[in-house]
């Protein structure tokens, strides 16, 4: 009765998952950009909602 590296699904983590381009500072930025994005689409759902709360 342990958690196990998987998804909501069950699929099993693995490394497939890591996108890694070798150099730190391209992978960073992609990352950070990646980030940004999620971000920026929250808040304009967030401001598209009439719901108070």
């Amino acid at each position: 009765m342990s958690a196990l590296p998987a998804d909501s699904q069950g699929v099993p983590w693995n490394g497939r998952y890591i996108v890694a381009s070798g150099n730190l500072l391209a992978d960073f930025r992609a990352n950070a950009a990646a980030e940004a994005h999620g971000r920026l689409q929250t808040a304009r759902l967030y401001n598209m909602t009439d719901d108070p709360v």
